[in-house]
């Protein structure tokens, strides 16, 4: 089991600006077109800066529901109660799950286990509540930033997508 930091214990605030997130079907997979992460620690600074901007843009803080950091380690942000703010007109219902780095940045062993990990395990007791989803994300749809209309000129998740849509690498 990955090793998980809820938002509440990072002491991240969440405002519900587009209501509830609604029955999990959906999972869209996406990287920060920032840095990579060094460790957990400079992982968890980046969600922080994630966090801080999405707010000020009124979006009730970070877009994504999940990040996993480049160690595999799993840092809950936006709860799943609430709707994200990661693919303009297409949030309902949609898991946002995202990577730090940027095109050319592959994912490492440990997050594609600890992606797995989320993926069989969301649903159940082992993801604390705030961050637990109502269905199997394995039998959830799978699709990269860059799959939505309106967004296919979007380089995200590049590198990433064969892990989020097949599960592996």
């Amino acid at each position: 089991m990955p090793r998980i930091i809820t938002a509440r214990s990072l002491g991240l605030r969440f405002d519900n600006r587009f209501g509830a997130l609604g029955a999990e079907t959906r999972l869209t997979g996406h990287h920060t077109a920032g840095p990579k992460d060094r460790d957990t620690n400079d992982a968890i600074r980046l969600c922080k800066q994630y966090h801080a901007a999405h707010r000020a843009k009124n979006w009730g803080g970070a877009g994504y529901h999940v990040c996993i950091a480049r160690s595999g380690t799993i840092i809950g942000l936006r709860p799943t109660a609430l709707k994200g703010a990661h693919v303009g007109g297409h949030n309902s219902g949609n898991l946002g799950v995202m990577f730090h780095g940027t095109t050319g940045d592959k994912p490492t062993a440990e997050q594609s286990k600890s992606y797995r990990w989320l993926l069989a395990n969301a649903h159940t007791r082992r993801m604390p509540k705030a961050h637990r989803t109502d269905r199997d994300m394995r039998k959830a749809q799978r699709y990269g930033h860059n799959s939505w209309s309106g967004h296919t000129t979007n380089a995200c998740p590049a590198t990433h997508k064969p892990l989020i849509i097949q599960g592996h690498r």
